[in-house]
C-alpha cells in the first residue's frame, strides 16, 4: 500500500539505507542540459526561503529489513542529487576544506539548517581564493582565439547569452559533451580575419583581431551570411535580413543596440573596451560569487 507524506531531500539522504535502482528501470540518462536546468532551478530558489518542490519520489520499501530501498521514480532527480553533493565533496578536497568534505561525505542534512550551514562554509572558502576584479578582468582580456580556446570561448558565450533568461528560453551555445561549441553556432569575428579591400586595418587592430573583445557567438547560418563583411555593413544585415536568426541570442541583440553605432570605427581601442565590458559583466554578474 503507498503511504504518501511530505518530506525533504536531507532526511532522505540522511537515511541509513542503500538505493537500489531496479535492473528493469533505465540508467540514468538525463542529459547535461536537464542536469542543469535542474540545477539551475536550485540556484533560483535557494535565496528565496521558499524551497524548491522536487515533484514525487516513489521508493519501495520491502526490502527494507535488508538496508535497501529501491527507487521506482525519481531515479534522475536523486542520482542527479548524489551527484552534486559528490561534486561539491571533489570541489571541498579540492579547496583543503576537509571538514566541508566530511560532512558532505557523510550526509549530515538533518535539517535545512547544517545544508545551510554546510553550503555557506563551501561559499566562504570558494570567496577566499576568487581572484579580485582587476585580476580576473586581465587574465579575461588576454583571451584569444585559437583552436584550443574555442571551448572556452563557446562556454563563456554560453553563460553571458544565457545568464537571467528562463529555462524554456534558453539557447545552448556550449556543448559540454564534446567541449565544444554546438553544431549549429560559430564563434564569428566581428572585424574579420580576411576583410575586404574596401577596410583598411593598422598594425594595432590587426594584432587584436582574435581578442575576445571581437568575437560573437552566432548561428552558423548568420556566420555564413556575414562572412568578411566590414563590422559596419554586418550590423545592417544583423538588423534586416538576418534579424530573425538572431533574435533568440539576447547577446548578440544586446551587442548591435550598444556596439552598433561604434561598427564604423571598429578598432583596437573598441575591441579592447569591449572585452573589459564583458570582463565586467562576467565577475559582476554571471560568476559573480555572493
Amino acid at each position: 500500500m503507498i503511504q504518501p507524506r511530505s518530506t525533504t531531500v536531507g532526511e532522505i539522504l540522511t537515511l541509513s539505507k542503500h538505493f537500489v535502482v531496479p535492473k528493469n528501470q533505465r540508467g540514468y540518462a538525463w542529459e547535461p542540459s536537464e542536469a542543469g536546468e535542474f540545477l539551475d532551478d536550485l540556484e533560483l530558489e535557494s535565496g528565496s526561503g521558499r524551497g524548491l518542490f522536487l515533484g514525487t519520489f516513489i521508493f519501495n520499501i520491502a526490502d527494507e529489513a535488508h538496508d535497501n530501498i529501491k527507487i521506482v521514480d525519481g531515479q534522475q532527480r536523486m542520482t542527479t542529487i548524489f551527484l552534486l553533493l559528490i561534486g561539491c565533496r571533489m570541489l571541498a578536497k579540492t579547496l583543503k576544506a576537509d571538514g566541508i568534505a566530511q560532512e558532505t561525505q557523510k550526509r549530515k542534512f538533518c535539517k535545512t539548517q547544517d545544508l545551510e550551514k554546510t553550503t555557506n562554509e563551501l561559499i566562504s572558502s570558494l570567496r577566499k581564493q576568487l581572484a579580485s576584479e582587476d585580476e580576473f578582468s586581465s587574465r579575461f582580456c588576454q583571451i584569444s582565439y585559437n583552436s584550443d580556446t574555442v571551448p572556452v570561448i563557446a562556454y563563456i558565450f554560453d553563460r553571458l547569452s544565457n545568464f537571467n533568461v528562463a529555462p524554456g528560453e534558453r539557447v545552448p551555445i556550449f556543448d559540454p559533451q564534446t567541449g565544444v561549441a554546438r553544431y549549429n553556432h560559430n564563434i564569428e569575428h566581428f572585424l574579420p580575419q580576411k576583410p575586404d579591400q574596401e577596410t583598411v586595418i593598422d598594425s594595432g587592430t590587426r594584432q587584436a583581431l582574435d581578442n575576445i573583445g571581437n568575437l560573437l557567438a552566432i548561428s552558423f547560418r548568420a556566420n555564413s551570411s556575414l562572412g568578411n563583411l566590414a563590422p559596419n555593413k554586418k550590423i545592417q544585415k544583423l538588423k534586416g535580413d538576418l534579424s530573425k536568426k538572431v533574435q533568440n541570442l539576447h547577446y548578440v541583440r544586446e551587442f548591435i543596440d550598444k556596439y552598433g553605432d561604434k561598427a564604423e570605427s571598429w578598432n583596437e581601442e573598441a575591441i579592447i573596451k569591449r572585452g573589459l565590458d564583458m570582463a565586467t559583466e562576467a565577475y559582476r554578474q554571471v560568476w559573480k560569487i555572493s
